[in-house]
């Protein structure tokens, strides 16, 4: 889902840095305020720039990239409620577009890093209050005040709760700028707000606060982000959306893959099966063959026994003793052929055996 700008009326006040598409892939917390951000950058120009609290790179690098498409020689600093050093995206990021004005580093505690600068030094402090939970709101309203140029601007994220956060911190340092100082509040995703802490305020933006009736430009803004966050949302959907038919496609490919090495399993045990059956065949053909002999040699014998007793009668005197000695080789003969016989039977046997187990295995 995209939303066309140019049907709807903006002041042209707003400029164009609030229209432009966020270079950093926005998180879901704070995307709808990057177009009150941008304007306000292209408002007030800053000079010099403090982030505080930072947990994601969002609105951190929409203002840096504002800076950047505005041909702005500002310096910005940027400090994260990291647990560790800078998240390796956020430091890759920054180097490879924002290297020349933009520092990234972990926040140790809020004082420590308010004393690195001197008073006055900042026009713009853009302070994300879901990273600083567990700082005194009170406290940390001094030490932005005492930062804050004399033009300088405060921009809260997360004046609203969301998820469950808390806000008494939050509160505390906005409720403590407001008593001092003027507040401009945006409706935009979890809420914001831009407080005048500088003694010397940008008349414009001090105006749009004491005007009577809501300013267009405000309701504007708020409409913008509202766009910026659905927009955000229709891309997040369609990478999901993406990402999943991608993951759909590969358990498809993993299903076809499947598929062929069931195939062609089933081909290999056929071939094994066709083999083992040739195999049964051929040795079956030799068994046969064997049975035909044997019992060619066994008529043989029966026969070569008859003659033996024939002759015998006839001439029991002068052939008994050749006689004797022709059947006897007979039967030598025969229990060899027996022997040999049993051999090759018990080893087709064997051999069918093992054959049948690995065609069970196979299957």
């Amino acid at each position: 889902m995209t939303t066309n700008h140019a049907a709807i009326a903006f002041p042209a006040t707003l400029g164009r840095a609030a229209f432009w598409p966020a270079l950093y892939p926005e998180g879901s917390r704070f995307c709808g305020q990057i177009p009150a951000l941008c304007w306000l950058v292209e408002t007030l120009r800053p000079a010099t720039v403090l982030g505080l609290g930072l947990t994601t790179g969002e609105g951190y690098f929409a203002l840096c990239q504002a800076l950047h498409g505005l041909g702005m020689q500002s310096l910005v600093w940027g400090f994260g409620a990291w647990k560790r050093p800078v998240p390796e995206p956020l430091r890759l990021h920054n180097a490879a577009h924002y290297a020349g004005f933009s520092r990234l580093a972990q926040m140790s505690s809020v004082p420590e890093v308010a004393g690195r600068f001197e008073d006055g030094l900042f026009d713009l402090i853009l302070v994300d209050g879901r990273g600083l939970a567990d700082v005194d709101g009170t406290a940390l309203a001094a030490l932005v005040q005492r930062l804050s140029s004399p033009r300088g601007v405060v921009f809260l994220q997360g004046t609203a709760a969301q998820d469950g956060d808390s806000l008494s911190a939050t509160a505390a340092l906005l409720a403590a700028l407001s008593a001092q100082h003027p507040v401009l509040h945006f409706d935009a995703q979890t809420g914001c707000a831009l407080i005048l802490t500088g003694s010397a305020p940008l008349p414009h933006l001090k105006a749009l606060i004491d005007a009577p009736a809501p300013v267009a430009e405000v309701a504007a803004l708020d409409r913008l982000g509202a766009s910026h966050l659905l927009a955000w949302q229709a891309r997040t959907a369609a990478h999901k959306q993406a990402a999943q038919q991608a993951e759909l496609a590969a358990h498809r490919q993993e299903a076809a893959d499947l598929r062929a090495l069931v195939e062609g399993h089933d081909s290999r045990l056929a071939t094994m099966g066709t083999k083992l059956s040739e195999s049964q065949d051929l040795r079956l053909r030799d068994l046969r063959v064997l049975t035909v002999q044997l019992e060619g040699l066994t008529e043989k014998l029966r026969q070569t026994r008859l003659d033996a007793d024939a002759t015998h009668a006839a001439l029991r005197h002068e052939m008994q003793a050749a006689a004797e000695t022709a059947a006897e080789a007979a039967v030598a003969e025969l229990a060899a052929l027996r022997i040999r016989h049993f051999d090759e039977t018990t080893d087709l046997q064997s051999e069918i055996f093992v054959l049948t187990q690995d065609l069970g295995k196979a299957r």
